[in-house]
Order: structure tokens, then C-alpha cells, then sequence
């Protein structure tokens, strides 16, 4: 018996290459002087990565057509509230105007929305309760990518590390995100 299905785990690994891609490529050509990096690369790897995600959230249980159900729903709000969250805090950033809070709410809320939607199942007849395993696996990486992006990662670029541990616990919280959107 298989354990994942092999088109969600292909997609949700495309998927999240695109968000790492994206997330590497605007902090790279950011922070790193003579990089020739086009500008809209970073958010457009980042931004398809997550339409991506958001579609394999949405797919049925047999992968032939999108289900309209409160699992794609709370999924694809998710994705837009973390997007436009991401979005918000980049431009405001490099403006150099004050961070209201309302945007690291919404990208944390956003976090445990999607972690909560990929906690949920689709059977062959339609919804199932979530299983121990997905729920461990998404809000896993929910508590993982929020304690990175939000602490770890953050005073790792203050004290000036380079090689510290938030990138993998990012990279690390992606690979649980398509474990659970790709286990059956």
C-alpha cells in the first residue's frame, strides 16, 4: 500500500521549490551586492510556488478535478492571507516605513489555517477526518516555518550568522508540507 500519491507529491514538491526558490532568490539578490538577479524573479518563483500548493490542496482524492469544499476553501485563503502578509512586510521594508503588526498576524494566522487544511482528508466519497500522522506532519511544519521566519531567522541576520539553523528549520517545515499534501 502506498503511503503518498505520487502526482500530489510531485506537485507539492514543485510547489514548494518555487516558495524556497523565490524566498532564496529576493533575500539573495537583496542582501548580496553583484548579484544579477532579475527583480521579479524571487516573488514570481515565490507567489507560482504557492498557486501550486494552493491547486494541489484543492485536487480530489483520485486527482481529477478540483473540489470546492471548506479543505480548499481555508487552504487557498490561507495562501493568499500568507502571500499578501509576505508581500506587504517585503515593500514596507524596503521603503523603510514601520511594520503594523496586522501583517506578521496574518502571515502566523495564515500558517495555522493552512497547517488545519492540510490536517483534513478526502476520502473516495468525499471528506474524512483528519488522520494523527497529516496533523502531526502539517502543523509541524506550520511550528517550524513560523519559529524560522518569525525568530530564528531574524536574529540570525541581527547578529550577522550566516550558516545558523533557520533556513533548514524553513527548508525542513517544506518538506512537511508536502508530506502531508501528498499522504493518502
Amino acid at each position: 500500500m502506498q503511503c503518498f500519491d505520487n502526482r500530489k507529491l510531485l506537485l507539492g514538491s514543485l510547489g514548494a521549490l518555487g516558495v524556497l526558490g523565490g524566498v532564496v532568490a529576493k533575500n539573495s539578490s537583496e542582501q548580496v551586492m553583484g548579484l544579477n538577479i532579475p527583480e521579479n524573479l524571487g516573488p514570481a518563483l515565490f507567489a507560482g510556488g504557492w498557486g501550486l500548493v494552493a491547486y494541489t490542496n484543492a485536487l480530489s482524492a483520485d486527482n481529477k478535478k478540483i473540489v470546492y469544499d471548506q479543505k480548499t476553501i481555508v487552504g487557498t485563503l490561507s495562501v493568499a492571507s500568507i502571500l499578501g502578509s509576505v508581500m506587504m512586510m517585503k515593500k514596507l521594508k524596503k521603503e523603510g516605513k514601520p511594520m503594523p503588526m496586522m501583517y506578521p498576524a496574518l502571515f502566523a494566522g495564515g500558517w495555522v489555517a493552512l497547517a488545519y487544511a492540510l490536517c483534513q482528508s478526502r476520502g473516495a466519497r468525499g471528506f474524512k477526518w483528519p488522520t494523527t500522522l497529516r496533523c502531526g506532519l502539517s502543523f509541524g511544519a506550520a511550528a517550524l516555518v513560523l519559529s524560522s521566519m518569525m525568530y530564528v531567522l531574524p536574529r540570525q541576520r541581527a547578529m550577522a550568522i550566516v550558516d545558523g539553523p533557520g533556513m533548514v528549520m524553513f527548508t525542513a517545515g517544506w518538506a512537511l508540507v508536502v508530506a502531508a499534501l501528498a499522504k493518502k
